[in-house]
């Protein structure tokens, strides 16, 4: 567990210096949706593409979480909504496009 812990850690601070905040907020989002979500119901079953976040953040917790300041989050939070990769609202995040957020998190390259 502690191994683990200090990956994380360094994997981290490689980050913060490496991409800009944009990314990093992405790759947060990532994260907790892979830990904290929960995928919409429809008509065919559960869709893992569209995931609501149980995790309540602040834009200032997640400039904390991004080592940014909130006005920056602020601008890339709505980066992501004019996308439509996620939708915010009342400290609540939903992914609307899990796809489309690992790409613009630079963690998978799309096909050619």
């Amino acid at each position: 567990m502690l191994c683990g812990r200090l990956r994380r850690a360094d994997r981290l601070r490689l980050e913060l210096g490496a991409y800009p905040v944009r990314v990093r907020l992405a790759r947060v989002l990532v994260e907790l949706a892979e830990s904290y979500g929960q995928p919409r119901r429809t008509l065919r079953g559960l869709d893992w593409n569209r995931v609501r976040i149980d995790v309540n953040l602040s834009q200032s917790e997640f400039a904390a979480l991004t080592a940014s300041t909130t006005h920056t989050v602020h601008k890339a939070l709505a980066q992501l909504r004019n996308d439509e990769i996620i939708t915010t609202g009342c400290s609540q995040t939903s992914i609307e496009n899990m796809a489309r957020l690992r790409e613009a998190a630079l963690l998978s390259v799309p096909a050619a």
